[in-house]
């Protein structure tokens, strides 16, 4: 504030500038008083003069973001807004009132809109972030179980499966492609995955299963284990079966002969080898 000032006129000193006395708070509106006066070199005094100076705060504050005013944020990932601030040529500076919520669960676009008021009512222009929440974090699939897997042939194969965990979606159960055939020896595949709301594809995962025959053939005989031949009549032996977890069953192979024309004991032995090398005990 410059103040214009007041002048003097006197008949005999003629004229100049009257003294001033009291100040103006440019920072603090309100109302102020100067007041003029002068003495001329008679001591007559003239009568003081008040110029009342009234200082208002018609400015707004301005609001300026602390970083950018559009933003994109990784999902699932805990957001922590920047903030904005507030200066005023009456009231200084300051943090200025955010409202708006980023719901970082949820890809989308949110909005935080800053403002203030200062002390004498004026109201600075809303200024607006945009955060947009994005979902570009795959899926993670881990296994139920082990990733090598023995089994053995014949018996049911029953898969323990795999889950997958999602920043956004959470967690659930991974899809799975492959077949175990139980009774064919050999190492199967089986490949889990999954894709998110968002479109990303976890990367796959992938459970071996190797299918194993270790198991030996069983010879079942058909009829006695012990008879009692004629001599001299014809012995036609009944034979014996195989039975196995994978190859089936069949004929056991027989070896040994029975001589009907000499009495004695004689002994038939029935062998076999499944595929897998498995003898039959």
């Amino acid at each position: 504030y410059v103040d214009a000032g007041a002048v003097w006129n006197d008949l005999v000193d003629g004229n100049g500038t009257a003294d001033a006395n009291g100040t103006v708070n440019v920072n603090v509106p309100g109302i102020y008083e100067i007041t003029y006066s002068f003495t001329d070199s008679s001591g007559n005094q003239a009568s003081p003069v008040v110029r009342a100076v009234q200082v208002l705060d018609t400015t707004g504050p301005v609001i300026t973001l602390i970083d950018d005013a559009n933003l994109t944020h990784e999902a699932g990932s805990e957001y922590v807004d920047a903030g904005a601030v507030w200066n005023d040529l009456v009231d200084g500076n300051g943090t200025a009132d955010a409202n708006g919520t980023v719901n970082v669960n949820v890809p989308g676009i949110y909005e935080i809109t800053y403002n203030f008021t200062d002390s004498s009512g004026n109201q600075a222009s809303p200024v607006v972030r945009k955060i947009q929440v994005i979902d570009t974090t795959a899926p993670v699939i881990t296994l139920i179980g082990d990733k090598n897997v023995t089994h053995l042939a014949g018996l049911e194969y029953i898969d323990q499966g795999a889950v997958w965990n999602d920043l956004v979606d959470g967690t659930g159960t991974a899809g799975a492609t492959g077949t175990v055939v139980v009774n064919v020896p050999g190492t199967y595949e089986i490949i889990y995955s999954t894709m998110d709301d968002a479109g990303n594809s976890a990367v796959p995962v992938v459970r071996q299963v190797n299918v194993i025959d270790s198991e030996s053939p069983v010879i079942i005989l058909n009829g006695f284990a012990n008879l009692t031949h004629e001599a001299g009549s014809e012995y036609v032996d009944a034979g014996a079966v195989w039975n196995d977890v994978v190859d089936g069953n069949g004929t056991a192979d027989a070896n040994g002969t029975v001589d009907v024309n000499v009495p004695g004991t004689y002994e038939i032995t029935y062998s076999f080898t499944d595929s897998s090398e498995n003898q039959a005990n």
